[in-house]
């Protein structure tokens, strides 16, 4: 089974640290990112009142991450913070790693990704044996245990090199988790997926609008891949 998902390019968002040339020009037509302070050199859309942590998630969350010049937290400061305010809406949620690491008879491959997440490996152990091909857990954001394995997973994406998707239940909203720290969102109907665009234009001054954005080594790096099904980044 195939765990890896992403949108065409016709409907593809996303959300970013910065400007990722690796990301195939065709699918950075609906691009923001999130500016960083002078000062401190982090996500300005940290102190944004409407982005303020949700009670439950700040109370799992042991410590604010660092962020700042070495950039290390600014994932969770910046693309990861707005991605918190989405998720909260839901009842329960969807999480599954990629295809890379998923594994049809334990939920992920091997112990060297499970050995750095240990609150997601006891929440394996607690729940018993893994459904044959279960794709996915269940998280509930209005249980502390389940807000702290989805911080660590966060944490994890960052840090490390694998990708990992959180949804509803229904997968109308998918939202993937990519090590570059940035956050690929693929919403199935035209017209929700106008009103996040919408939404995202009203917060302009902590998410900077970059569709269309180009890099200098475009056409050494992509020419002849701009088919649907090229992957969005590598």
């Amino acid at each position: 089974m195939d765990t890896n998902i992403f949108p065409p390019q016709n409907a593809i968002v996303t959300i970013a640290m910065n400007l990722d040339p690796c990301q195939a020009p065709a699918y950075r037509e609906r691009y923001f990112a999130t500016p960083l302070d002078t000062e401190e050199c982090k996500p300005l859309l940290r102190n944004h009142p409407d982005f303020a942590l949700p009670e439950l998630l700040a109370i799992a969350l042991d410590k604010e991450p660092i962020g700042g010049r070495n950039l290390r937290g600014n994932f969770l400061l910046g693309p990861f913070r707005w991605l918190l305010r989405r998720l909260v809406r839901f009842p329960k949620m969807l999480l599954w790693p990629e295809n890379q690491i998923w594994a049809s008879d334990g939920f992920m491959r091997g112990d060297c990704v499970l050995d750095e997440m240990p609150r997601l490996k006891g929440w394996l152990q607690g729940a018993g044996p893994v459904p044959p091909k279960a794709g996915a857990i269940v998280l509930d954001p209005g249980d502390i245990a389940d807000c702290r394995v989805l911080w660590e997973v966060a944490e994890q994406v960052e840090a490390g090199f694998y990708n990992y998707f959180v949804s509803d239940l229904a997968a109308t909203e998918v939202y993937e988790l990519h090590h570059h720290s940035k956050l690929f969102i693929s919403i199935h109907g035209p017209s929700e997926r106008q009103s996040l665009l919408d939404e995202l234009s009203k917060y302009s001054e902590v998410l900077e609008d970059c569709s269309g954005f180009a890099s200098d080594s475009d056409d050494e790096d992509w020419e002849g891949e701009e088919s649907d099904e090229t992957e969005p980044s590598g």
